[in-house]
């Protein structure tokens, strides 16, 4: 899953990039269609549904909607409505419906980081930004829920952070981690379950580049390696220092 997402990832910034969501006329125009934003980038759509919404939203979901159309022919609101419909019988108040024509409809990702102030090993102020990518038509910031992982000096986990991006606003203060301690290091988007050209903030590159053997979970390790790679497109990193 990891390698489809940043197959995805790389597809969705190129000027050549489309929504999720696209009309297959006839058998030849799939060739152009089903691409890294179909797979990768429509796997990270429902994986971040699982994330936000919740295990039985999906299943729900599903189960209602393989019921309704047994051996038949669907369409794509069809599938959306009957996850829209879980979703208000779980008690979620926000319209999914709107919410994945926001990730379906337009193309694009964003650019997520981080600033971190700090004094004394506390966290005096932590930021969370974001930004439109420049390619894709239509491309809009959208409501996300993602993880940031905290490193000790050990490459431990302390704690896992939730993030949860709004489709109006670019940049907002997290002050529920003011005065706590500061890590060694962060990962931003631990877990992989958030879109988007997600930027490591200096101090944990920093850590990272130091200390990243020391991080048991093979995974965690390939994940940060294909942020790395993804951050030498626009030169948020050095290919030097990314070697």
């Amino acid at each position: 899953f990891l390698t489809q997402t940043f197959w995805g990832l790389g597809t969705d910034q190129k000027d050549t990039t489309h929504p999720i969501s696209a009309d297959c006329i006839h058998t030849q125009s799939a060739q152009d269609i089903f691409d890294g934003i179909s797979y990768g980038k429509g796997a990270a759509f429902l994986k971040q549904i699982l994330f936000q919404y919740g295990k039985k939203v999906m299943t729900d979901g599903l189960a209602t909607y393989f019921e309704t159309f047994s051996y038949k022919n669907t369409q794509l609101p069809d599938f959306i409505h009957h996850l829209s419909e879980a979703a208000k019988k779980a008690g979620h108040t926000n319209d999914l419906e709107a919410w994945t024509d926001t990730w379906l409809k337009t193309a694009g990702c964003c650019y997520i980081w981080h600033d971190i102030k700090e004094e004394n090993g506390k966290i005096t102020k932590f930021t969370v930004n974001q930004k439109v990518h420049e390619n894709g038509d239509g491309n809009r910031l959208r409501v996300q829920k993602y993880q940031t992982a905290f490193f000790d000096e050990n490459m431990k986990i302390i704690k896992v952070v939730d993030v949860l991006l709004k489709d109006d606003q670019e940049s907002f203060d997290m002050t529920e981690l003011e005065g706590t301690d500061a890590p060694y290091a962060m990962f931003i988007n631990y877990g992989n379950h958030g879109f988007g050209k997600f930027i490591i903030d200096p101090k944990s590159i920093n850590g990272l580049e130091e200390k990243l053997n020391l991080i048991e979970d093979s995974l965690v390790r390939k994940h940060v390696y294909s942020t790395i790679d993804d951050m030498l497109i626009k030169n948020e990193i050095s290919g030097v220092r990314a070697l």
